[in-house]
């Protein structure tokens, strides 16, 4: 939304390049931090370590149909390409727009709509806010279902009450899902700085192999069963916490 607008407040492209003082920021390359151990993770990442992502699985059964769910992935994954551009060129925009000037980077991006998007049209603040929540929605309520989830159906079920009935697990899963969601607004609040935070998340990136060597590993001590019997296993052991808050978690943005 901001894009537009800010890139006819830099002059354009043109604009853009000669209000930027430093050249390297129009590199499509890295300066010396990508190593090839970096690129063969983040290949093999890109292949198979979304697939183990529990909340991705989530947000595509969220769909109506399985062909549903398969063009929703496969678009929204391309359409995340382009906008991935659309946010480097607002960042630079940026870095114009208040060259010379001191302020928090964290405050930037809310900087740029208070000053552009009134100019245009009236509203088009509350729709941006409205947006930005949104988005930030259909991906955190995915979070929180998994992960109140996973600690419900292989913590707290087989470990601590294995014995009660489901509308008890119920209730641990709504309540889990509020203490994640507490957990998750200490950590945002405890990190200095959305840097910090873009920092841990590429940190996190790289602890994915686990998640993609669990997959493949686990098969090799899993005892042998006949697909019938996994399959009517997991029927019996899927919590109703977990797929009454999928189904009402309907996503916006892949």
């Amino acid at each position: 939304m901001i894009l537009p607008f800010a890139l006819d407040a830099v002059g354009g492209l043109e604009g853009l390049r000669a209000s930027v003082d430093d050249p390297t920021l129009f590199s499509i390359v890295a300066p010396g931090e990508i190593t090839l151990l970096y690129v063969v993770v983040i290949a093999v990442n890109a292949l198979v370590g979304w697939v183990t992502s529990p909340y991705s699985m989530q947000m595509t059964g969220a769909a109506r149909t399985e062909n549903d769910a398969r063009v929703g992935l496969v678009a929204g994954m391309f359409l995340k390409r382009i906008v991935t551009v659309a946010w480097v060129l607002t960042g630079m925009c940026a870095v114009g727009l208040y060259a010379g000037t001191t302020i928090d980077p964290d405050q930037v991006y809310g900087l740029m709509a208070r000053d552009l998007l009134p100019t245009i049209a009236p509203g088009l603040i509350g729709l941006f806010i409205a947006s930005m929540l949104a988005a930030v929605m259909s991906s955190c309520d995915c979070l929180m279902v998994a992960s109140a989830a996973l600690f419900t159906e292989n913590i707290y079920r087989p470990y601590i009450r294995p014995d009660r009935d489901e509308r008890h697990y119920v209730l641990i899963g709504r309540l889990t899902s509020i203490a994640v969601v507490l957990a998750g607004l200490f950590v945002a609040f405890a990190l200095p700085s959305v840097e910090a935070q873009t920092a841990a998340a590429v940190a996190r990136r790289h602890t994915k192999l686990i998640q993609i060597a669990g997959p493949i590993i686990a098969p090799t001590f899993q005892k042998a069963s006949s697909p019938s019997t996994t399959f009517d296993s997991a029927k019996a052991t899927k919590s109703p916490a977990s797929t009454t808050a999928t189904e009402a978690s309907l996503p916006i943005s892949m």
